[in-house]
Order: C-alpha cells, then sequence, then structure tokens
C-alpha cells in the first residue's frame, strides 16, 4: 500500500475529503504507513490526490467532479519564521527574497483556490510565518481584490515570545507555541 504526505492544502466536502499536494511537495510515506488511518479516527475517507493545488483546472473536474467544497484548509507554503525556535536553521536557510517570492506562491493559491469553495464555504488560511507580508497583509490583499469573501473570527497573528492577547491556543501557555498566522474566511451566500 503507497501513502503520500497530506501535505495542504486539504479540502473538506460533506464527508468526503479530498487532500491535493503543491507538485513540489509530494513525498511518499509508503515506508511508514500511519499508525490509524482517517476513518478509524474521526470515521471519514479521505480521498489523497497528489496534484498541484496550483493548478485545479488539471485535476479538479477529473477527481472532483467540479463539485465545490464546503471548506478548505489552506496550509499554504512560507518562509517557516514562526518556527525558528523548533529548527534554528531556518534562519540560515531563508533569504530576504525569499518573503516577497512566497507571497507570490499563498496569492496564486488563494486566488486559484477560492473559485473552488461553495457559497457560505470557509477557507481557513495558515501559515508558520510570523511576516505580515505573508499573514495579515496577505489577507487584506485578497480580500480587497474578492468582494465575495469576508473576515471570519480568527486569531490572525500569534506571536511565540508575545504576552497572551486573548489569541493563544488555550493548552498553551503564552509564548509556549509556535508564531503562526490564521486567518478564517467565508464565501458570502449568492
Amino acid at each position: 500500500m503507497r501513502f503520500q504526505a497530506a501535505i495542504p492544502p486539504t479540502f473538506v466536502t460533506s464527508g468526503k475529503m479530498t487532500c491535493s499536494l503543491p507538485s513540489r511537495r509530494k513525498r511518499s510515506l509508503s515506508q511508514k504507513p500511519p499508525k490509524l488511518s482517517l476513518e478509524m479516527r474521526i470515521g471519514l475517507r479521505a480521498q489523497v490526490l497528489a496534484q498541484d493545488a496550483a493548478r485545479p483546472q488539471d485535476w479538479w473536474q477529473q477527481f472532483c467532479g467540479g463539485e465545490p467544497f464546503d471548506a478548505i484548509l489552506l496550509d499554504a507554503p512560507c518562509t517557516a519564521s514562526g518556527i525558528v525556535r523548533r529548527h534554528p536553521d531556518v534562519r540560515w536557510l531563508r533569504r530576504e527574497s525569499d518573503i516577497a517570492q512566497l507571497a507570490q506562491v499563498q496569492a496564486r493559491l488563494l486566488a486559484a483556490l477560492w473559485p473552488m469553495l461553495r457559497p457560505g464555504g470557509r477557507m481557513l488560511y495558515a501559515t508558520c510565518s510570523v511576516f505580515k507580508a505573508e499573514g495579515q497583509q496577505q489577507i487584506e490583499t485578497f480580500l480587497a481584490r474578492n468582494s465575495e469573501a469576508s473576515l471570519m473570527p480568527s486569531p490572525g497573528h500569534i506571536l511565540p515570545a508575545a504576552a497572551d492577547t486573548g489569541h493563544s491556543v488555550p493548552d498553551n501557555g503564552p509564548g509556549g507555541h509556535d508564531g503562526f498566522y490564521y486567518a478564517l474566511l467565508q464565501k458570502t451566500k449568492r
């Protein structure tokens, strides 16, 4: 049996889950299958696709019947600046130019995946970056270009060493987590 890593974005639609992987980030888990299947853990079956999420025209109709999704989790590729605490090598692996390049990739993914969301559906945009260009500014730009998108209450930037701002994760103390950005977007019902 061969497994593909469920690297985001992940799409969920009424009990059916479809995972799509950016083509550069495909990796095989054939040597070490998961201990518990998704069905055993939460009662859902997953259709795992190793496709490019930035090019849904190549797979959405064929594998998903062109059916809009109820929810989309876009865990966008980013600089990983929020996980430096656990992965200090990130400082030396990234260049300043990576921020703009990755922000462009994130914008392309948002633009490609948004039309696949049904009216009333929600998209959770997430990065493990503390840079506003990959978080707050990315979403502000997206909202300015998409009148059918609205920002729902969501944490926004969570900084690793920040005092509790009311947005920290309840099971982590202040500063006891990595840096992230989360934005929950909802598509206006027609």
